[in-house]
């Protein structure tokens, strides 16, 4: 390569020339960035040269290298990552510092696969896609338990209609006679329990004296609170009294029936018909 001229300013002073590093030490311009003013030089080069003022002369020197322990990287603009494949990071061994001064946009087409992370990665979220106040399920325990309460009534419940709740299945008539084939005298009981798994709606009991008169009949039943009492007057021989009262009847519970003023020897009975349910 032939040797290059200087180029002289306004006041007819030369440029500087450098050498080209071969054998033949070619007099060469140095070029200057046009818009920076810096001195271009590439990036890819292991070696520069400075100026040794001991020896007044230029020194080669190899350009110094990144440590792969540690990389900060700082980011001073917006970044886009898309990543149109699968990346698999297999190992991180050392700690990798990131400083981002704007907001990055990473675009990921597949799933990230982490196999094996030996330090510990800490992330930092500034901005969540949760809305300003939204609750995780940690913070709605109240609502999720009365919402399970309803859902368990609603279980319970036999069937739902579009008109209304029905709280019970389909009922079936019951009706019991019993009877005492010979009374004392004065006061005679005669009862009935609700059985095991069954619910009943009284709706009528009938008092019966086949030989002699009473002088009243009562009837009450044992259920919670005070118990349902019913009564009424004189009921002559071979004659009957209804008692026409609507109530419940839980299973278990028992409905006596008193019939009062016996003559000893008499016979007397009592019916009870009922709507039952099968708990």
């Amino acid at each position: 390569m032939a040797d290059e001229r200087a180029k002289r300013d306004v006041n007819r002073i030369t440029s500087v020339l450098g050498v080209t590093d071969d054998a033949s030490q070619d007099l060469t311009q140095v070029r200057i960035d046009p818009t920076t003013k810096a001195l271009l030089t590439t990036a890819s080069s292991a070696f520069m040269y400075v100026w040794d003022t001991a020896t007044l002369a230029w020194v080669k020197m190899q350009q110094p290298t990144l440590e792969a322990d540690s990389v900060t990287a700082v980011i001073a603009q917006t970044l886009t990552v898309s990543v149109s494949n699968t990346p698999s990071i297999q190992s991180i061994i050392n700690t990798v510092s990131m400083s981002v001064v704007n907001t990055p946009s990473i675009v990921v087409s597949n799933t990230v696969n982490i196999n094996t992370i030996s330090n510990t990665v800490n992330v930092s979220v500034q901005t969540s896609v949760l809305p300003d106040g939204a609750a995780t399920s940690a913070n709605q325990t109240t609502m999720i338990t009365a919402l399970q309460l309803i859902d368990d009534i609603r279980a319970a419940l036999q069937s739902v209609a579009t008109d209304e709740i029905r709280t019970f299945p389909s009922w079936t008539s019951y009706g019991e006679r019993k009877n005492i084939a010979s009374a004392t005298a004065g006061d005679n009981t005669i009862t009935f329990t609700c059985p095991s798994g069954k619910k009943w709606e009284v709706s009528l009991i009938v008092f019966f004296n086949a030989i002699s008169s009473i002088s009243a009949g009562t009837v009450y039943t044992n259920q919670t609170g005070n118990p349902d009492v019913f009564r009424i007057g004189t009921v002559v021989a071979n004659d009957g009294q209804e008692v026409n009262a609507r109530f419940f009847v839980e299973a278990g519970s028992i409905i006596t029936i008193q019939f009062s003023g016996c003559t000893a020897g008499d016979t007397l009975y009592a019916s009870l018909f009922a709507k039952e349910w099968t708990l």
